[in-house]
């Protein structure tokens, strides 16, 4: 497991996160490994996705990331190699899956399950109110459209209703403008 400096490959590369110990913690593969992990972070900043990996990466913040193999012809096989080798070890794995697309899901599958969420969703009067606030208002925050007022009310929204607002609870301040107070 060495470093090498250049983590892209016109192959899939499998790469490893690592903990301030040094011990591997997930495997994954990319063709851009380092920018894989600014989605892994990105991802797990929106507190939309709970899973082992996300839960760690919001707890202990930006892992320190090695190449473990470039240039995978086959990188399904490469990955599940990897991800078995230090599970053998004894290395506490966050990954789910035994590596190379697993689990997967058929596409009507996903289909039915958004249906079924958008039904949901938008069968109700008020959930679909709510999802439409909830949208707008993220999509306000993302372009840094939404005043400190609102983002004081959001908090207060998450504070009390934290089952329909929770992720709203950290929402920072911005910097305002002398024009907008």
């Amino acid at each position: 497991m060495g470093r090498p400096t250049d983590f892209t490959s016109e192959l899939a590369c499998i790469y490893g996160l690592f903990d301030s110990t040094g011990a591997l913690r997930y495997v994954g593969k990319a063709r851009d490994a380092k920018a894989r992990l600014k989605d892994h972070m990105r991802e797990c900043r929106g507190h939309r996705r709970r899973t082992p990996l996300y839960d760690w990466l919001r707890k202990h913040g930006v892992p320190e990331m090695r190449l473990l193999e470039a240039d995978c012809v086959d990188w399904r096989e490469a990955e599940r190699r990897h991800i078995s080798e230090a599970r053998a070890r004894g290395e506490r794995l966050l990954n789910i899956a035994d590596g190379g697309d697993q689990p997967h899901c058929p596409a009507e599958i996903r289909a039915r399950n958004g249906a079924a969420n958008a039904a949901a969703i938008h069968g109700d009067p008020l959930k679909k109110r709510i999802w439409n606030a909830k949208r707008a208002l993220a999509q306000g925050l993302r372009q840094g459209m939404v005043m400190n007022s609102t983002r004081a009310k959001m908090r207060e929204a998450a504070h009390r209703l934290p089952h329909l607002f929770g992720e709203w609870a950290t929402i920072p301040d911005r910097e305002e403008r002398a024009y907008e107070r």
